[in-house]
């Protein structure tokens, strides 16, 4: 991937003097820092983005009314999107938010990913119980509030935006030891499931049948999965799955029928394997009959029961 991403900070010319947060000084008060990547740290200055009414937008209104534009100033550089993610939290915890009371960012967030960390007072939690109550919302899914399509599409939506991302970068270091303290807390005093729990569990895994829809899931879920990157097996586990896995019919493996050329029928084969070890004929070129990339293989025909 290239790193193509950098973290700016927005400084307000209006106010100039020596503004230092350990290791990073400005000239100017910082009220905004982003990241992002090509020309996102001058998105907005743009109209469709002044329109909102927020602290960031009403600093950037005094500034234009004097003749002047917000001064940008880029922290970090050549940065994956990983590392920008990492680089912003750790710019902004440094400034401080002014909704903390901290420092003079307008910032809602503490970095990372958008929306998913705003800071939110206990006083605004309370409200918005109250309000959750009076509208009818409070303990209902998403399809239940907007409908089965729509609720569906921001289930989706949700899955994406923390798809292959750490607590870390969607929540702040802060937050994201909160969730993994509640986590464990929750799990304590909790029965382990016992050694007979545990080969009912496997029986019942073995000869599972996972539809093609949810292999296609999987696969994607897959997708960017860095978690196993360099990690090998031991011996011993290696073993364990060869055990488990003993009497178990893999998901691709299927019957198939072999006919001649004059679609006569001959014989039926628990495996394209169990045919190409007997008649000596390439397995690939048998599956490629199969799935219809080829018409023959050895001189015959072969069909998927």
């Amino acid at each position: 991937m290239k790193n193509i991403y950098y973290v700016y900070v927005y400084l307000n010319p209006l106010k100039r003097g020596k503004f230092i947060y350990g290791d990073y000084q400005f000239d100017y008060e910082p009220f905004y820092v982003g990241k992002g990547k090509d020309r996102r740290c001058y998105y907005h200055l743009t109209e469709k983005s002044l329109i909102k009414r927020n602290n960031k937008n009403k600093i950037i209104k005094e500034i234009i009314q004097t003749d002047n534009k917000p001064i940008i100033e880029k922290v970090f550089f050549n940065l994956s999107e990983i590392e920008s993610y990492q680089k912003e939290i750790q710019l902004i915890k440094k400034i401080g938010l002014s909704l903390e009371n901290k420092g003079p960012l307008t910032n809602l967030t503490y970095g990372g990913e958008g929306s998913m960390s705003v800071y939110i007072t206990e006083d605004t939690r309370k409200k918005l119980s109250e309000c959750g109550k009076k509208n009818g919302y409070k303990g209902k899914t998403l399809e239940e509030i907007h409908g089965i399509e729509k609720g569906k599409k921001l289930r989706e939506e949700n899955k994406l935006r923390k798809l292959n991302k750490s607590y870390d970068i969607l929540y702040g270091k802060e937050k994201s030891d909160n969730i993994k303290s509640k986590q464990s807390k929750s799990q304590k005093g909790k029965k382990k499931i016992s050694d007979e729990g545990k080969k009912k569990l496997r029986i019942r895994m073995k000869n599972r049948i996972v539809s093609d829809e949810t292999k296609k899931k999987i696969s994607l879920s897959l997708i960017g999965n860095k978690r196993n990157i360099g990690k090998k097996h031991s011996d011993e586990t290696k073993k364990k799955i060869s055990k488990s896995k003993k009497g178990s019919i893999p998901h691709n493996k299927y019957k198939i029928l072999q006919y001649d050329k004059n679609n006569i029928f001959i014989k039926e084969w628990d495996s394209s394997t169990d045919a190409s070890k007997k008649l000596k004929i390439s397995q690939g070129n048998i599956t490629e009959v199969v799935i219809g990339n080829r018409k023959s293989a050895g001189g015959f025909i072969w069909i998927k029961k």
